[in-house]
């Protein structure tokens, strides 16, 4: 833990570094219990005063929460409306078929949807409570939403009880009204969450173009998922 950016040693925001990062430490309702608990871990003793700020970066943030007996606990803080964060990256290939295998923390939004215990689909998290898939994965099975479960975190199908795998139940599906079941147009379909994901660093939504937004030909596209071809 360190203070930052302040005209005396004793002055500052408060960091703590989670592995080889500094973040930016917040607290809901932080107060002066928490000011003194911080204080005595930077070796300063108690806290003479402090005050919250409004911070607009982009972090990251570390969440502080004080247990009964005055201790701290620091957990990583996601920034509502931030996309696309990986922990690694990857040089692919240029095939699909006969593609590269992924790594394990590339591809934070990538869920498996399994229908009756079994992996059928591939999907990308687009934000706490929703999921995109294509049509065709839930064409058909759209009016038993409770029998579709989403696998998050997942690297391996045969990582379901791995930590960083969650389950969430499916509550609601929709799919495109323009899908055309024969010629596979407008293959798109939404899932909703029954509850609400957390965001982990092998949970994290992917980037949505905006809506005027231009691909150009000759774009590098990435493609992941399970299976074999």
């Amino acid at each position: 833990v360190r203070l930052l950016n302040g005209s005396l040693s004793t002055e500052g925001l408060v960091q703590a570094r989670i592995g080889k990062m500094w973040h930016l430490a917040c607290a809901d309702g932080w107060n002066k219990e928490v000011s003194e608990s911080v204080c005595q871990l930077l070796g300063l003793g108690d806290a003479n005063t402090s005050s919250t700020v409004l911070f607009t970066g982009d972090g990251p943030f570390v969440n502080i929460t004080e247990t009964a007996n005055h201790s701290l606990i620091f957990t990583k803080r996601w920034v509502e409306g931030a996309c696309g964060k990986q922990l690694a990256t990857q040089k692919n290939g240029t095939r699909i078929v006969g593609g590269t295998d992924a790594r394990r923390e590339v591809w934070p939004w990538i869920v498996s949807l399994h229908f009756n215990s079994r992996h059928v689909c591939g999907a990308s998290l687009v934000s706490e409570e929703w999921l995109v898939t294509a049509a065709h994965c839930v064409y058909g099975r759209q009016l038993k939403p409770s029998q579709w479960k989403a696998v998050f975190g997942l690297y391996n199908q045969s990582d379901m009880t791995q930590p960083s795998t969650v389950v969430q139940t499916i509550d609601k599906i929709v799919i495109n009204p323009h899908y055309m079941k024969d010629t596979k147009d407008s293959d798109i379909a939404l899932m909703h969450f029954q509850y609400k994901v957390q965001y982990t660093d092998y949970i994290q939504p992917i980037c949505l173009p905006e809506k005027d937004q231009q691909f150009l030909q000759g774009i590098n596209c990435s493609i992941a998922g399970w299976g074999y071809i």
